[in-house]
């Protein structure tokens, strides 16, 4: 118990403290470096606004952009919901009470967090599926396609093996050699 309290006030400390950052634009940074030619200067300004429009696209695609050195920017997907709901919770801010209100939104948000859960599940099964599966997966991709590679592993993914049943093949043979007498 001693522990934690000390660390509940290692971790106010921490978050009472204002972060302090250095917030700095391009022209900022070429300054910064100190470059021996002008054709190395210009050069590195048109890497770094290819990377701020190749990362502006990607963010507003809905996907995760790694930046080297600085770590990986992506869109809050629920901040996001929040932004296609806003004129719905301006109509029940509006209509409902206030307890009323507060249960909208945390219904709408429970499922859009729901359907994240669910497609973070799914991705790593796909990801298990392809690894326990790599060589047919690569045979495939090299050979066929990244489609047909793909869907083989939606189909590992969604059909499930079927036992083998004595009594049902049996059967199943002498329906067969009935058809061909």
């Amino acid at each position: 118990m001693d522990k934690t309290t000390d660390w509940n006030k290692r971790f106010d400390n921490i978050r009472l403290n204002k972060l302090e950052y250095e917030e700095k634009d391009i022209n900022d940074i070429l300054s910064d470096i100190d470059f021996e030619t002008e054709d190395d200067k210009l050069l590195m300004k048109d890497v770094i606004s290819n990377l701020e429009s190749v990362v502006a696209e990607e963010v507003k695609n809905g996907k995760c952009v790694q930046i080297p050195y600085i770590g990986s920017v992506r869109k809050n997907p629920l901040k996001e919901t929040l932004e296609k709901n806003r004129t719905n919770f301006r109509i029940a801010a509006k209509s409902l009470s206030k307890e009323g209100f507060k249960e909208h939104c945390s219904l709408i948000f429970k499922q859009k967090k729901d359907e994240l859960r669910i497609q973070d599940y799914e991705k790593s099964k796909v990801k298990q599926i392809r690894k326990r599966h790599r060589k047919e997966f690569e045979r495939l991709y090299v050979d066929i396609g990244p489609a047909y590679a793909n869907m083989y592993i939606k189909s590992k993914m969604m059909l499930a093996p079927v036992l083998f049943d004595e009594e049902f093949e049996e059967r199943y043979q002498e329906l067969n050699r009935n058809e061909q007498s």
